[in-house]
C-alpha cells in the first residue's frame, strides 16, 4: 500500500525504497517457510512465485516510468499475496491437526503404559513447534539468532 501511494503521489524514489522492503520481506517469508518445512506446492507455490513476479515487474514499470502500470502490478501483487495467505492457512491448519495428532497418540500411549512411545510423540510435538515459532519469527522479520530453548522431554 505504500508503494501504490508513493507512485500515486509521483515518490518515485520512496515507491522503489518500499519495493525493495517488499522483497526483503519475501525472502525472509520464503526463509521462515522453509524452517517450518512449509511444502511449497500447489497454492502455496503458485501464488507466492505470482506475487514475486508482480512486485518485480511493478520495479521494472517504475524504470519505465510506467506510475499506471507500475500500479496494476502491485495490485495483482496485493491480489495473489491474499491467495497466498489462504492458502498458507490451509497448511498451517494442517501443521495442527498434525500436532493434534500427535498429542493423542501420546495420551492413548500413556494410556497403555508405553512412556518411551509417548515420550517420543511428545518430541516430535516439541521439534515441530519449535520449528514453527522460529519459521514465524523470521517470516516476521525477527532476527534469525533468536534462541529457543529446546525441551526435549525423557523418563
Amino acid at each position: 500500500m505504500s508503494a501504490k501511494h508513493y507512485i500515486e503521489t509521483g515518490n518515485t524514489d520512496e515507491a522503489v525504497s518500499e519495493l525493495f522492503i517488499l522483497r526483503q520481506l519475501k525472502i525472509l517469508h520464503e526463509q521462515g517457510m522453509m524452517m517450518m518445512k512449509l511444502p511449497m506446492t500447489k497454492d502455496l507455490n503458485s501464488t507466492f512465485y505470482s506475487t514475486e513476479t508482480h512486485l518485480l515487474a511493478a520495479g521494472e514499470a517504475l524504470n519505465a516510468y510506467d506510475p499506471q502500470r507500475a500500479i496494476s502490478e502491485l495490485d495483482m501483487a496485493s491480489e495473489q499475496l491474499y491467495s497466498h495467505q489462504l492458502a498458507m492457512l490451509d497448511v498451517i491448519n494442517s501443521l495442527f491437526s498434525n500436532t493434534r495428532t500427535h498429542f493423542q497418540q501420546s495420551i492413548n500411549d500413556i494410556k497403555t503404559n508405553d512412556t518411551k512411545e509417548a515420550l517420543s510423540q511428545l518430541n516430535k510435538v516439541i521439534s515441530s513447534l519449535v520449528e514453527q515459532v522460529q519459521g514465524v519469527l523470521m517470516i516476521k522479520g525477527l532476527p534469525s539468532t533468536v534462541i529457543i530453548n529446546r525441551v526435549n522431554v525423557t523418563t
